[in-house]
């Protein structure tokens, strides 16, 4: 099952057993996935939004605050690789010597992992460990 499609299972579990707190929420994720170009996106696309919709809700809120909103969003994110993992790959598959500079490694290490990291922790390990 895509992401999109466990979004829109959980959006009618939520209208059919009368979850008014879930339905607002998932409607303003739906309708996001749902103003996206293609009618099937991809579980990536899908994961781009849910990170832009995470962005801007931390913005809204003050330090240290969170929201159901916000926890009902992280809940569709893939677990996060911790840095030792990405280190450990990095230093089994990239060849530094045949690039330009070591952050050109960012898209391999990005492309291989996908959404479970960002480019910042990336960066950061490049930085601190090579």
């Amino acid at each position: 099952m895509s992401l999109k499609e466990e979004i829109m299972n959980d959006l009618s579990n939520s209208i059919k057993n009368k979850l008014l707190h879930n339905i607002s929420d998932l409607k303003v994720i739906v309708g996001e996935i749902q103003r996206l170009p293609e009618k099937n996106p991809s579980d990536n696309e899908v994961l781009k939004i849910l990170n832009k919709l995470i962005k801007y809700e931390k913005i809204n809120l003050a330090d240290n605050e969170t929201s159901t909103y916000l926890k009902l969003i992280e809940s569709y994110l893939p677990t996060k690789v911790s840095e030792e993992q990405i280190e450990l790959w990095i230093k089994e598959n990239i060849e530094f010597e045949k690039l330009k500079n070591k952050m050109m490694a960012i898209r391999f290490v990005l492309d291989h992992f996908g959404a479970q990291t960002d480019g910042g922790t990336v960066k950061k390990i490049l930085m601190e460990k090579f």
